[in-house]
């Protein structure tokens, strides 16, 4: 075995190797969706399992457990803890996350957190928890890596409120972990969703096939200021071929801990890809389990203990999942409530600050249904509350003006409204410029004026260049196009992007405007 952590192999099939110390660097592993990603952190993982290296994976989305089993079925994985989800040796909740941690440093295991039976919400929780007790506890012992899955939803470019916590703690493990020895690899679909000053921290970049016009720029964002004027061929090979690599193909850039900018291809796994799903059927999965008898009972409370003994539903066994759903559900509900309890409390505290007057505060104990102090909470109007609190406090400069956040409620209405807007310079676009945007939806590359001119025309030059020209300055106002060298393609993404950023959008939420734009953009072109 060699010294290094063997991922794959160069373009001249040279081996490729990463130091033992990459175990405290801070690493991104970006892509799009089916092009490595998980595949290539697993490979880096079981080179940890195989030094005996420790590492955490937080995965909501459950797919890490394949390291527990070997891909061709005949020999088992690595021994590896896995806490929570369908595979998990020992159950997990929302608030688990300080005691885990700790039980990870105190132990000295290799773990798997499966967050995927468990809301987005308790995912932050949870994470806040356990990135904040980590780096607090990792103190004098050994060192560990920790990757985290779907890294948006913990350091996200635009973030609501309620995600500044997880954010934070999450932060300060990439920025200060080396510290405490601790190494972290963050793991996205989304580049230019995963948060700017997170990825400045980064020590090496691993980029995979990435499509996406905005994820490029910020594949290429990192780039700037620091890329030796030696690798600047390197980076007009970059813009050229990431959006075409094959799956399991990265580039893998590294400035100072690693000097290098090569392109890899990440070798064969060991251990099954939990990713792979359409495969699971075809192999008979012999798993690693290792011994979690002192985990269990460290992390049980006492109720769970009991019921383990005696409850009418075991894992697996009927009514479990019902079991777990339920305490989702109160789990959540228990997280509303107390943030609405401690929003109670704020605003009793700015009434006696004189910040908010009292009949505002009366007012919005009836909105809330709630005696003000943290009592049963009934119906709760969130968009009433809002609309009354700005009604009564001052507007503008001035000391003691309240700063108020708006709920998901009055966010679903600013994007409503957004989307609306969207709507309406699509019907103030004249018929050229809703012609040449239907034709530009329909491209995947940029495309010159001739071309345009020809295949809408049926000629080009002179009147004709200029009349589509002229329809490309109409869909540039309405923020609906993309131009480059060579010349324009269809912005709509980007459009919906940009008008929705500002309220926090959802992935899913900007598809499903992108969808509703795209609808009434092919209406108004066929009816033009």
């Amino acid at each position: 075995m060699t010294s290094g952590l063997n991922i794959g192999t160069t373009e001249d099939g040279q081996p490729f190797e990463l130091p033992q110390d990459v175990l405290t660097h801070t690493i991104a592993i970006l892509a799009k969706k089916g092009a490595g990603k998980t595949y290539t952190a697993g490979v880096i993982e079981e080179e940890f399992a195989e030094r005996g290296m420790p590492f955490i994976v937080l995965d909501p989305v459950g797919v890490h457990y394949g390291l527990r089993s070997n891909a061709d079925g005949k020999r088992s994985g690595y021994p590896i803890v896995v806490f929570g989800g369908e595979h998990g040796d020992v159950p997990i909740e929302r608030d688990m996350g300080a005691a885990v941690a700790l039980a990870v440093v105190e132990e000295n295991i290799s773990c798997i957190v499966d967050l995927s039976e468990l809301s987005k919400t308790a995912w932050r929780q949870f994470t806040r928890d356990f990135c904040r007790e980590l780096y607090r506890r990792n103190r004098n012992t050994c060192a560990r890596h920790v990757f985290i899955e779907e890294a948006t939803e913990f350091v996200p470019q635009t973030r609501r409120p309620e995600m500044q916590e997880v954010y934070e703690s999450v932060e300060r493990l990439v920025r200060m972990g080396r510290n405490r020895g601790l190494g972290v690899t963050l793991i996205s679909q989304r580049s230019a969703a995963v948060a700017k000053d997170v990825l400045t921290q980064l020590d090496t970049l691993i980029a995979l096939r990435t499509v996406g016009p905005q994820d490029r720029k910020a594949l290429l964002d990192m780039f700037e200021g620091v890329l030796e004027e030696d690798d600047w061929p390197r980076l007009q090979e970059f813009k050229t071929r990431i959006p075409r690599l094959p799956d399991g193909t990265a580039f893998v850039w590294s400035p100072e801990k690693l000097k290098c900018f090569t392109t890899i291809r990440v070798r064969e796994r060991r251990t099954f890809h939990g990713g792979a799903t359409a495969q699971v059927g075809e192999v008979q999965l012999i798993q690693a389990k290792p011994d979690v008898t002192a985990l269990r009972a460290r992390l049980a409370k006492p109720e769970e203990l009991e019921e383990e003994q005696s409850g009418p539903a075991t894992k697996g066994g009927p009514g479990w999942q019902e079991l777990v759903e339920l305490r989702n559900k109160v789990s959540d509900l228990e997280g509303e409530l107390k943030k609405t309890t401690e929003h109670n409390e704020r605003l009793a505290a700015e009434v006696r600050a004189g910040k908010v007057d009292a009949e505002s505060f009366r007012k919005i104990k009836q909105l809330l249904g709630s005696n003000g102090t943290g009592g049963a909470v009934g119906h709760v109007d969130q968009e009433a509350i809002v609309q009354e609190v700005l009604a009564r406090i001052p507007v503008g400069g001035g000391n003691g003006v309240a700063q108020v956040a708006p709920p998901e409620a009055l966010r679903k209405k600013y994007l409503q409204q957004a989307s609306d807007r969207l709507m309406d310079k699509i019907g103030s676009l004249t018929p050229d410029a809703l012609t040449l945007i239907e034709y530009l939806i329909g491209q995947d590359r940029y495309c010159p004026v001739s071309q345009i001119s020809r295949a809408l025309s049926g000629s080009q030059g002179g009147g004709t260049d200029q009349r589509w020209k002229q329809a490309a300055g109409d869909l540039r106002k309405a923020g609906l196009l993309l131009e480059g060298g060579h010349g324009m393609k269809s912005g709509v993404r980007n459009g919906v992007e940009r008008e929705l950023q500002p309220h926090g959008a959802e992935e899913d939420e900007v598809s499903a405007v992108e969808s509703q734009v795209l609808a009434r953009l092919t209406a108004a072109g066929a009816t033009a």
